[in-house]
């Protein structure tokens, strides 16, 4: 391996942070980020990005959704989705840099930041295959990473976790 393409990964690393921070308006504590870039049978690019964030304060606060940064904050929308862009961007060159190194080429990451550590967990399953829509995997997701109980979920989003619970234990 050579010392440069370790470069580039951690440089990767430090501007997805980065921007990440320059996104999020207020002091937080933890962040959880999902990221999927796909490529169908023609070769064209899809994916999907959301991220969490648990705001800073006395009293512990509900995570706060990407999408609801804009309005909480009286943020301009265009320049907003431009930042949001811009990190997407960031992954696919994370992305890019591991099918370079002739890397087992990942389909969806998830960004953990707690207490300024920043984890990226790597998966490899084919999403154009799962069992689970893109929906059902967002549920199944903030569960796993964000340790939410069970009763914080309507009804529908408690059977998907459940059915995914029952399918893990087996």
């Amino acid at each position: 391996m050579k010392m440069e393409e370790v470069y580039n990964i951690k440089e990767i690393y430090t501007n997805i942070q980065n921007k990440l921070n320059n996104m999020i308006p207020e002091n937080w504590d933890k962040l959880y980020l999902y990221n999927s870039i796909m490529e169908n049978v023609s070769g064209m690019k899809t994916g999907e990005m959301y991220f969490y964030y648990f705001p800073k304060a006395i009293l512990k606060r509900p995570p706060v959704n990407l999408y609801e940064i804009v309005p909480k904050f009286n943020l301009d929308e265009t320049a907003y989705e431009k930042m949001i862009q811009d990190l997407y961007i960031e992954f696919e060159k994370l992305r890019d840099e591991f099918a370079k190194r002739k890397e087992k080429v990942w389909t969806n990451v998830t960004v953990c930041i707690e207490g300024g550590n920043f984890n990226i967990y790597y998966d490899y399953e084919n999403l154009l295959e799962s069992k689970y829509s893109d929906y059902e995997r967002h549920i199944i997701w903030r569960y796993k990473y964000m340790s939410q109980d069970l009763y914080i979920y309507g009804k529908k989003d408690r059977k998907i976790i459940e059915e995914y619970l029952k399918e893990i234990d087996v």
